[in-house]
């Protein structure tokens, strides 16, 4: 992911053509597919704070060690999580107990995953 400026927008954020589009968004976001690739990570930020990048470098490293060992039944429970925000309907919509999926949820740290996604973003608003 790159941060910063993005030229050939016109009114209310939209663009004749993607590929009009130009600035530092996105030369950092290919310099963040490089780093990426050469850590062999899911994802990486370039922005132009370089310590808040190493920072939320760090949350992709860790919630890529926690993700990696989620079971596709997981991926499924927290994709229903994310459309719902409730682990109530998460449990409807599995067929299974609240309890069962709070517990699994506890167990994988989804939530604390989730919390750190959340706490990520909020950075990116700020940035």
């Amino acid at each position: 992911m790159g941060l910063g400026a993005v030229e050939g927008l016109a009114r209310r954020g939209r663009a004749p053509s993607p590929a009009r589009l130009t600035g530092e968004a996105f030369f950092r976001a290919d310099a963040a597919l490089g780093e990426a690739r050469k850590r062999r990570v899911l994802a990486a930020v370039r922005s132009a704070d370089f310590r808040w990048d190493l920072a939320a470098n760090a949350v992709f490293l860790l919630l890529d060690h926690i993700a990696s060992r989620w079971p596709p039944e997981v991926w499924q429970r927290v994709l229903t999580y994310l459309e719902t925000g409730d682990l109530k309907a998460v449990a409807r919509a599995e067929g299974i107990s609240y309890q069962a999926v709070h517990k699994q949820f506890a167990t994988r740290r989804v939530r604390a995953a989730l919390r750190a996604l959340s706490a990520l973003a909020r950075g990116w608003e700020e940035a």
